[in-house]
């Protein structure tokens, strides 16, 4: 039975949670798109404190089931900064309401906003009306990881 999923601000005490579920979905949803290594430098680990300080200082929003962490995302300006679904709740609806919620802090910021989207949430950013712009290297450590630029425009719906 699916629970409905609360979303609330931020908050400090989830930040353990937070890196936990980021962690996790990183090894266990995206492994199929990326290597090892590329798992490896894509990890929180070691990069905890600046993510966490992120989430503080940004409007970033938790998504609740029965007060557990399902997910999380963050928003600066018009990007999209990141949005995680833990691998218990992927294919729930959990992502598409956070989304919701991010897209409409970002369109205060101007019409058309973007996000760079992992190989994994390509289709998922496809099926809520962005556009890939362009093919995009992160390098961490002399790895580099893949991603996608993706552009939406205010008013663009779901395909």
């Amino acid at each position: 039975m699916n629970r409905k999923a609360i979303l609330v601000p931020y908050n400090p005490s989830y930040a353990d949670a937070v890196i936990r579920l980021m962690d996790d979905t990183i090894h266990r949803i995206c492994s199929a798109d990326y290597s090892a290594d590329e798992i490896r430098e894509w990890s929180p680990t070691g990069r905890e404190k600046s993510i966490i300080d992120k989430l503080g200082s940004t409007y970033s929003i938790i998504a609740l089931i029965d007060e557990v962490l399902a997910g999380f995302g963050n928003a600066v300006g018009t990007e999209i900064d990141c949005l995680y679904v833990s691998a218990e709740h992927q294919r729930e609806g959990i992502g598409s309401i956070l989304l919701e919620s991010l897209e409409n802090h970002a369109f205060r910021y101007g019409d058309t906003i973007h996000v760079y989207a992992s190989l994994t949430a390509e289709g998922f950013f496809l099926s809520h009306g962005y556009h890939p712009v362009r093919q995009n290297i992160v390098e961490r450590n002399g790895v580099r990881i893949p991603n996608w630029y993706m552009e939406k425009s205010k008013g663009c719906s779901r395909s």
